[in-house]
């Protein structure tokens, strides 16, 4: 698995930002996002930052939502 630094992503990002409609590009990535999870899982966990978030069962996570 290769690793992708934040900063490589943030910069792919800056060149395809819409920003006359960010809110449609911001839309449209989600959906896309969405449709890769779905199709070949989750590439988040490729992030040097990424970590695995600890079970809802005893969390304040599981009260709030």
């Amino acid at each position: 698995m290769d690793l992708v630094s934040d900063s490589a992503l943030e910069e792919i990002g800056r060149q395809y930002l819409d920003c006359q409609a960010p809110r449609r590009w911001y839309t449209a990535l989600m959906d896309y996002g969405a449709d890769i999870k779905k199709k070949e899982g989750n590439y988040s966990t490729k992030s040097r930052l990424y970590t695995r978030q600890s079970p809802f069962d005893s969390s304040f996570r599981r009260v709030r939502g």
